[in-house]
């Protein structure tokens, strides 16, 4: 009760905070600007919380902020790289024609395609690996669960920098991609949509929605689990309700395709070379 009451003084201080926060931009103070709109931000994932917590119930396993965790906020102050300076032609190369450099401070948002990645990533990897924490967990949730504890004050120094790097972001991590075409991702009927989702097949998805946001999803026979980087982790259970999500992100989207990207880790490839390398120079 305490926390609700106070909501809406979290609301006009964070209002306070935003406002002081473009006066100095405007008088080009930039780390003042910057810090206290981190701090903004900070009382607003806090109310942020509360009304998620409220609309999701128990549904929101875990919560995460699409914005730089408190540990990943120093690389916002990196300065950026041209692409004609990178050193490394992989990520020279790669780099998303978007850009012509690497930034480091993305602003307070906009990092939900390499919170995506780097959590993809960490899932396949366990598997990968055997790590106790796949031996030990139950279900997918549990094991979700417990990778979602390092997104839930907001995203890791990993995840900012793979944003950063959009584009040879997957091929730094040794994910391999597949693009599976949905014949009706038209929003403009529900029961397409759901039926389009009901022929994905089980596994780890990336899912793209054009210019808006990022999502992983878990597909399994009785499980079905997204990682929303603007929310946590949530247990939909029913496509219908997978669709309700993708649906609230994507009313604005006109005629711009929902990409369905099938990920799974190339990692046997790299170490096997890695081994060939080496067999090679111990023993000529």
């Amino acid at each position: 009760m305490w926390v609700l009451s106070t909501l809406p003084f979290r609301i006009v201080y964070s209002i306070f905070l935003r406002s002081t926060s473009a006066l100095l931009y405007c008088a080009y103070f930039e780390k003042a600007a910057t810090a206290l709109g981190f701090e903004a931000q900070s009382v607003e994932i806090y109310s942020d919380s509360i009304i998620r917590q409220l609309f999701w119930g128990a549904r929101r396993v875990v919560a995460s902020y699409n914005t730089y965790s408190p540990d990943a906020r120093y690389i916002t102050e990196f300065e950026s790289i041209p692409r004609k300076n990178l050193k490394d032609p992989l990520i020279r190369e790669h780099l998303t024609k978007l850009y012509d450099k690497v930034t480091f401070n993305l602003g307070e948002g906009g990092l939900c395609s390499g919170a995506v990645n780097w959590f993809n990533y960490l899932f396949l990897l366990g598997f990968y690996q055997k790590t106790d924490l796949v031996e030990n967990c139950n279900t997918f949730v549990e094991y979700m669960t417990a990778i979602s504890q390092i997104f839930k004050k907001g995203q890791p120094i990993q995840a900012a920098l793979l944003q950063s790097l959009y584009g040879v972001d997957c091929p730094l991590l040794g994910i391999k991609e597949t693009l599976f075409s949905l014949e009706n991702t038209s929003l403009k009927s529900r029961t397409d949509l759901i039926n389009s989702l009901n022929t994905l097949p089980n596994g780890l998805w990336h899912i793209r929605i054009t210019g808006i946001h990022s999502i992983s999803l878990f597909k399994a026979s009785d499980e079905l689990v997204i990682f929303d980087p603007n929310v946590g982790l949530l247990n939909l259970e029913t496509t219908d309700r997978l669709a309700e999500q993708i649906e609230s992100y994507a009313t604005n989207i006109g005629d711009k395709p929902i990409f369905f990207v099938y990920q799974e880790l190339d990692r046997p490839n790299i170490f096997s070379r890695i081994k060939r390398a080496i067999w090679s120079r111990v023993f000529g």
